[in-house]
Formats: structure tokens, sequence, C-alpha cells
């Protein structure tokens, strides 16, 4: 590293005799920086969709319960709690059920786990990269477990970390986001947990009403009671209903608003806004340094004064 001293000694020399200089030297090396981050970064493209809840004018959610006389303004505006549905659907995107679907399909996960699929090999390796190797010395260094291929643990995490949902225009609309190198397997990936997530909660709301459908059934049969038949046949045919609803083949839990789409263009990195933030960076820590060696010169002249 001795090609390095004399720069450096040139560096020091200008810190403390050329402020300016110094000041304009740093704000070079953090652009070069950043320029250099740039070029070796990968490219990324957002995916994005826009989700709300089922509006409760609508036939489906009426044969589910929801009140037809609450309207699409108060649910746009804030007015009515967003149904049971929606909420379960947020809630389900992180959980382990839907990784564990989600693990069988394999062309999802050659997307979603892009850097760690090998097609010529057609197997599971280490992520590839700078920063991936440097995540894993350092994961090493930490004695982290060792490089795993893709589970369901994994998925679930990485869904987590990866699938954005931020407020929409309207108070119950959610947008979500999800980023990729691929600009069609950030759509594919998005479009997928979309899905599959709806049919998740599509399937466990069918087996619930399925079995309290058997249940009712089981006790008409053993009962000649006509108060207690009263009771219960209203009660099977709610479910009937709501049974109705979810064999339909449109969204269970969400409104689709906005369907998947994906950018034209890399979302990231920003080039202007890096380098700008960089800039503003560079020249805050060089003219705090300096404000700090001055500040130091100006104590030891003043120690001097007093001896």
């Amino acid at each position: 590293m001795r090609w390095l001293s004399a720069p450096f000694r040139w560096y020091r020399s200008v810190y403390f005799e050329r402020p300016w200089l110094f000041i304009l030297v740093t704000l070079i090396l953090c652009e070069a920086a950043a320029v250099a981050f740039i070029l070796v970064s990968p490219k990324k493209y957002t995916a994005s969709a826009i989700i709300m809840p089922i509006i409760a004018d609508k036939p489906d959610q009426r044969l589910l319960g929801g009140d037809s006389t609450q309207g699409v303004a108060s649910l746009l505006f804030g007015g009515q709690k967003a149904p049971p549905e929606f909420d379960r659907f947020m809630q389900t995107l992180a959980s382990t059920t839907l990784a564990e679907r989600l693990l069988q399909d394999p062309e999802f996960l050659q997307a979603f786990f892009a850097n760690e699929w090998d097609p010529e090999t057609r197997s599971w390796v280490p992520p590839r990269g700078p920063a991936a190797w440097v995540k894993a010395q350092v994961a090493k260094a930490a004695g982290l477990p060792p490089y795993t291929p893709p589970s369901a643990d994994r998925i679930r995490d990485a869904i987590q970390d990866s699938i954005n949902m931020k407020a929409g225009v309207a108070s119950n609309a959610q947008v979500v986001t999800y980023d990729h190198t691929d600009p069609q397997a950030a759509l594919y990936v998005l479009r997928t947990v979309i899905a599959d997530n709806d049919q998740v909660n599509r399937e466990q709301i069918a087996n619930q009403i399925s079995s309290l459908i058997s249940r009712i059934n089981a006790l008409l049969s053993s009962t000649t009671d006509l108060t207690m038949r009263d009771t219960l046949i209203p009660l099977l045919v709610e479910q009937r209903r709501r049974q109705l609803a979810v064999q339909g083949d449109t969204p269970f839990a969400i409104d689709v608003i906005d369907p998947p789409t994906v950018s034209v263009d890399p979302t990231s990195p920003k080039p202007l806004l890096l380098l700008v933030i960089i800039g503003v960076f560079a020249i805050f820590a060089a003219s705090s340094a300096l404000i700090f060696r001055i500040t130091l010169r100006g104590l030891g002249d003043l120690a001097n004064a007093t001896k």
C-alpha cells in the first residue's frame, strides 16, 4: 500500500494548509465513489399494484354479511372500517402458510431467488456478487449458519423484507410494490404473491364454512326440537350463502383496483439523487473536519496564552 502514502500526505497537507481545496478534493473523491457505486449496482425495476377492501355494496360481499347501506364513498374516504377478509389478507402475507404454498412453485422460487438459482446445473447456489460475498463473510465471522436453499421460513422472511406496502390516495387502499433486477420477474413475483395469498384466504374460509355447515347439519339430524331447528335453519342458510360467495372466481379478500404493472425504466439506483446526497454529505463532512481542526487550534492557542 506504499502507493497510497504520497496521495495521503498531500491530502493531509491540504487539510492543514488549503481548506477550500480540501473541501473540493473531498467532494470529488466522494462523488467518484458514488459514480463507481452506481456503475456496479444492478438496476432494479418496480412492480406495483393497488389493492383495497371489497366494497360492501357488491353482491358477493353482501353474501358475506356486508352492510349494503354503507356506500362506496364512505369506504374510500375512511368512514367504513375495512372488512375482516382484508385484515386477514394483510396478515397472511407474512404467514408460513403462504410461504409453504409458494415453496411448491418452482417458477416462483427461481424468480424470487434469482441470484441463487444456477440454470446450467439447475441447482441452488449461494448468492453471487460483491455485496453477497461481503454479507457471507460477515455472517461467517459472526458464526451464523451457512447458506441453505430456499425454505418456507426464508420465503416468509423475504416477503416481509421485499414486499412493501404504503397507503394509497384512498384511506383504505394499499400500494403494494416489489423490486427486482428483471422487470418480468418483478411482475411475476408480485402477481403470484397477491393471487396465492388471496387463494390461501379463500381456502381457509371455505374450510371453516364447510366445517360449520357439517356441524349444523349434524345438529339438525339429531334433534326434533322445533325451537332448536328454527334457530339452526337460518344459520345454515347464511352459511350456504357465504359458501356460494367463497366459490366465486373473482378475488375473495381484496379488490385489485390497479393490477400489477412494472416500471419501464429502472427505479434504482437513482443517479441524480444519489450524487446530490453524497455531494451534500461530502461538503458537510469536510467542513465539519475543518471546523474541528480550527477549534482544536484555537483551544491550543488559548492554553498557550494562559501559561
